[in-house]
């Protein structure tokens, strides 16, 4: 069979063509590697709630680690890291991670009593004291923040002070369970 000969804008036009589509090929979508990124990020934030669900909470802090480099997740992600710590009973890392928090929303009193209650697991009992007092004026209405108070007041020795703190937990809530032994402890 002889060769047909194609006119030259035919050739051209196939030459140009192929290369447009080897070039397509290289190229990519634009923004399609970032998305990418999100996505393995994402699954690294995934990963860490399956571990957490398990208890295997230094996984799950990997993970977590991972996912803080997408800033759309960061603060979920960095929140995680600091419960899997709390659980850990890893307190230096879940202070650094409450006090981020309650920097950022100074108001919310979930995240002010986390940090009081790590800060005393951590042998930080002033700063505790100062969280605890700070959370006392904005509501003395609170029987945990009440008895917490009076704990740790009682552990640096300021008995007075523990003791009007008892005290208004007596007079709001006299069937608390604690009374009792902050009672005892004050007396020793």
């Amino acid at each position: 069979m002889p060769m047909v000969r194609l006119p030259r804008q035919t050739v051209s036009f196939f030459a140009a063509f192929f290369c447009a589509l080897a070039l397509s090929a290289c190229a990519g979508i634009p923004g399609e590697s970032e998305k990418k990124i999100q996505t393995l990020y994402r699954e690294f934030y995934s990963l860490g709630q399956e571990y957490e669900s398990v208890k295997n909470y230094d996984r799950a802090i990997s993970c977590y680690e991972k996912a803080c480099q997408d800033k759309t997740l960061y603060d979920s992600a960095y929140y995680r890291i600091g419960l899997c710590a709390v659980q850990q009973k890893k307190w230096n890392l879940a202070e650094e991670v409450f006090t981020y928090f309650v920097k950022k929303d100074p108001q919310n009193t979930t995240l002010l009593l986390s940090l009081a209650y790590v800060q005393a697991q951590s042998g930080h009992l002033e700063k505790a004291a100062e969280s605890y007092q700070s959370l006392y004026l904005a509501d003395n209405n609170n029987a945990s923040v009440l008895k917490n108070y009076c704990a740790v007041l009682i552990e640096l020795k300021e008995n007075e002070k523990a003791k009007e703190v008892l005290d208004e937990l007596v007079q709001k809530f006299p069937d608390d369970s604690s009374i009792q032994l902050l009672r005892s402890k004050i007396s020793e």
